[in-house]
């Protein structure tokens, strides 16, 4: 009887791993046109606001943070003209898990990140990598990034700007769960428990 429980046991974790799997969703932004135009709305199963879209790697004015902050080629994501931008519930809460972040052109940039539920947390990242930052905030409406400060890096364009770059967001809850899923669940369930009422009625 214990073998059998414990193999229900691992079919029920097997499943969590599964459902949670279908929610998460890594979003790189390398399917997007990479021109500076705007995140489109529902990208990734939520929306964005002032939010657009780069080539980094093929970047007119390189050398740049967006090339520096490329995780996965070639396209970044970049608060436009350095104002703040923000993640906004499209359907349902979601959960900001990760991201990388790298300055776009000032060293010792000062990102402040707030969530709908209080969250507050205040980055300084430079403009020479990404960094990698996990959050893990849940059922969230909306999450915004609001930069300010550091020094210009002198790149050869001579820009001196708050923009940031972001790649590679991991977001939890954007992807709905099959419907499928709950079923099956149960359905093991009911197969468990006539399992072991059997067994219990072994002579």
């Amino acid at each position: 009887m214990r073998g059998g429980f414990a193999a229900t046991a691992a079919i029920a974790a097997a499943l969590l791993l599964v459902q949670n799997s279908a929610q998460a969703a890594l979003l790189t932004f390398d399917d997007l046109p990479g021109d500076g135009s705007a995140v489109p709305s529902g990208y990734g199963g939520v929306d964005w606001s002032n939010f657009n879209n780069f080539d980094g790697v093929h970047y007119a004015n390189n050398p740049s943070g967006y090339q520096n902050g490329v995780v996965s080629p070639n396209n970044v994501i970049f608060n436009n003209f350095g104002n703040p931008a923000s993640i906004l519930e499209s359907a349902t809460p979601f959960t900001l898990n990760s991201f990388y972040i790298t300055a776009a052109w000032n060293d010792g940039l000062n990102v402040r990140i707030d969530g709908s539920g209080g969250q507050a947390r205040l980055i300084v990242i430079d403009t020479s990598g990404p960094t990698l930052v996990n959050l893990d905030w849940t059922d969230l409406t909306s999450v915004t990034f609001t930069s300010a400060g550091g020094t210009s890096h002198n790149f050869p364009s001579g820009f001196n700007s708050e923009q940031f770059a972001i790649d590679n967001v991991t977001i939890n809850g954007a992807t709905p769960v099959p419907a499928a899923l709950p079923l099956f669940a149960s359905g093991l369930a009911g197969f468990a428990w006539l399992a072991r009422l059997r067994l219990r009625r072994r002579p």
